[in-house]
């Protein structure tokens, strides 16, 4: 039984996001059809297995404080590296909630970073994506 007086929770019109390199790890997510849809795979790419993900309520509003708490509305179009690096890391966001809108990428850089390592912000958001799916955090 549900509760007709329990919000619904604010659902984002598009999200998508992907992490992953050719010796990393990968996740990749995205919402469809007001399904929330992921895959992981160990290096880089994708399994080809897809796994639901049914957030509760509570789960999508922490997700959107994260998102407004570390300004990811603001993210720049691309963060790409200074220097080369064999082993790379690319992601992208695209993230659309109401009149609000952001398409971010980079390899090797991320907001507010300085170098290779996930920034601060990026790790949150990385983090808040992992539990509003349900999955361990990556270290």
């Amino acid at each position: 039984m549900t509760d007709a007086s329990a919000p619904s929770p604010r659902l984002p019109a598009l999200f998508e996001f992907y992490i992953g390199g050719s010796t990393a790890p990968s996740l990749y997510v995205r919402f469809r059809e007001g399904r929330l849809l992921y895959e992981r795979a160990s290096a880089g790419g994708y399994s080809g297995v897809v796994v639901e993900a049914a957030p509760a309520a509570g789960a999508w509003e922490a997700f959107w404080k994260t998102v407004e708490r570390i300004g990811v509305w603001d993210w720049e179009p691309e963060y790409v590296a200074a220097h080369g690096c064999r082993d790379v890391t690319y992601w992208h966001l695209h993230l659309v909630a109401g009149d609000r809108r952001v398409r971010s990428r980079g390899a090797n850089a991320y907001p507010d970073g300085s170098g290779v390592e996930f920034s601060k912000p990026f790790r949150e958001f990385a983090a808040a994506v992992e539990r509003l799916l349900g999955i361990s955090h990556r270290s």
